[in-house]
Order: structure tokens, then C-alpha cells, then sequence
């Protein structure tokens, strides 16, 4: 049986999977992103806090190639784009494309094919694979988000909390070197949440690389390895989630927190 593994990158073992350095992107007037820099290792589930305006998704477009930065270099499983030099080859920007996956708000489901030719049709269309094995890497994945047996159903005959959940199946059978979760949770009803959190926290057990932008603090507290937190544009602060969540050192982020509820994840 086919196994989904950790990352399908060709990053060395001491280069971080995801680079982000010196990263601008401006829409008109308008400055979204303000000189950002960081890395993502291996294995690592980065979150990034900050509120609506702060650049976050934009951010996350940036590094799956959907947005063209100002400025800035982007690595992403050994493919660096320097936009400092211009705009890159189609190309490359579709090389590094290929290395990362992405969880929207609004799952982004095909809503005329079933759960498992949503989780296929990347597998065939995108990566070429043939029919046999595109089904069978899609039945994992959907074993390991917990959607086994849904296989033949249709998104607008599941929750929301479901489909959320196929659609981090369709991004985990794609095998990248990092998935992108863009407020995965922010569509659904509350009781639904905690069923996304917990599907996504098994994830990143298996050791897969992956970056969040959300407003779940318990669970950025519980399975992130480092958070960021945005506001303007630019990081005000990151670090540990101990660090960051439990004892921020600036007053914008202590306001955040405070603004935000608890949530019951575990």
C-alpha cells in the first residue's frame, strides 16, 4: 500500500523547508507586507496570529506563488524565487507551486464530483499519476483525516467541518514539503471546529510541514512549534507559543490576545 509520507521536497537536511526573506508586496498605495523574514524546518507548524488586514493571507499567496511580491526572496523545498530580480519564469514559479498545498476558508471543493475524485484530481491532473495509484494514495488520506467510507458522496451532502476535512485530504495526498492552512476553521460552526483542530493536530504529528494562519489560540499553544504574530504588515513578535501567547512583550499583542476567546481545543 502506498504510504503518505512527511514531505515530497528535495531540501537538504540542515536547509529549512520554507524560507522567507525580506518579503514586500504592496497592492497600489497600499503596503501589505513590510519586510518579512523567516524560516520553517522540517516537521515544524508554524502559526501566524495578527488581525484582518495584517497580511497574513497574503503572505501565505506569496508563498505558494498565487501573489507576485515587490521584493524578497522565497524558498520553498529547495525552489528559491528572488523577486528582487524581476518577475520569475512561469516555470519556476510553478515548480515552487507544486512543492506546497493549500487549505482555504471555503474548502474549495468541486461540487460536482464526489469525495474521492476531489482528492484525485490533483494526483492526475497535476502530478500525472494513473488512476490506480491517484486512488489509492486519495483512500489514505482520507483514512487519515478520518473520512474513510465518505468516498462516494458529494461535498453538499457533508458538513462543513467535513468537507474542511477532505480538503486537507486533497492537500495531504499531494505529499508537498508544506501545507498552507489559510483560517481553516473561520467558515464552520463551532461545534464543527474542534473536529478540523484535532484532524489537523494529527497531521502535523505525522511530521508534516506545515503554516497556519489562525485565531485558534489553544491550538497554536498546543501543536505549534513557533507563532507569529502580524499586525500593519510586519512581524511585531515570534518566537515560542510559550513565549508569544503566554507572555507577549508588547502591548498591540497583549490586546489581541485579549480580544480573542478562548476556544475550548485541547
Amino acid at each position: 500500500m502506498t504510504e503518505l509520507s512527511a514531505a515530497a521536497g528535495t531540501t537538504p537536511a540542515d536547509a529549512p523547508v520554507v524560507s522567507v526573506n525580506g518579503l514586500k508586496k504592496s497592492f497600489g498605495n497600499v503596503e501589505v507586507i513590510k519586510d518579512v523574514s523567516f524560516d520553517v524546518s522540517q516537521g515544524q507548524v508554524l502559526s501566524i496570529l495578527g488581525p484582518s488586514g495584517s497580511g497574513k493571507t497574503t503572505m501565505l499567496r506569496c508563498i505558494n506563488a498565487l501573489e507576485r511580491p515587490d521584493s524578497g526572496v522565497i524558498s520553498v523545498g529547495g525552489v528559491s524565487l528572488d523577486y528582487g530580480k524581476g518577475k520569475p519564469r512561469f516555470r519556476d514559479a510553478l515548480a515552487q507551486r507544486r512543492h506546497t498545498a493549500m487549505v482555504f476558508q471555503h474548502y474549495n471543493l468541486f461540487k460536482n464530483k464526489t469525495v474521492l475524485r476531489n482528492v484525485t484530481e490533483g494526483l492526475t491532473v497535476v502530478q500525472r499519476k494513473n488512476g490506480k495509484e491517484a486512488e489509492e494514495i486519495a483512500r489514505n488520506a482520507l483514512e487519515a483525516v478520518g473520512m474513510a467510507g465518505f468516498e462516494d458522496r458529494y461535498p453538499n451532502n457533508l458538513s462543513g467541518g467535513q468537507q474542511q476535512r477532505v480538503s486537507i485530504a486533497r492537500a495531504l495526498a499531494l505529499n508537498p514539503s508544506v501545507i498552507l492552512f489559510d483560517e481553516p476553521t473561520s467558515a464552520l460552526d463551532p461545534e464543527r471546529v474542534n473536529e478540523v483542530l484535532k484532524t489537523m493536530k494529527d497531521i502535523a504529528a505525522r511530521g508534516v510541514t506545515m503554516i497556519v494562519v489562525t485565531h485558534e489560540i489553544r491550538f497554536a499553544r498546543a501543536v505549534s512549534d513557533s507563532v507569529i504574530f502580524m499586525d500593519g504588515g510586519k512581524i511585531v513578535e515570534q518566537g515560542a507559543p510559550q513565549q508569544v501567547i503566554d507572555h507577549p512583550q508588547t502591548e498591540r499583542l497583549q490586546e489581541f490576545l485579549n480580544s480573542l476567546a478562548p476556544g475550548e481545543f485541547e
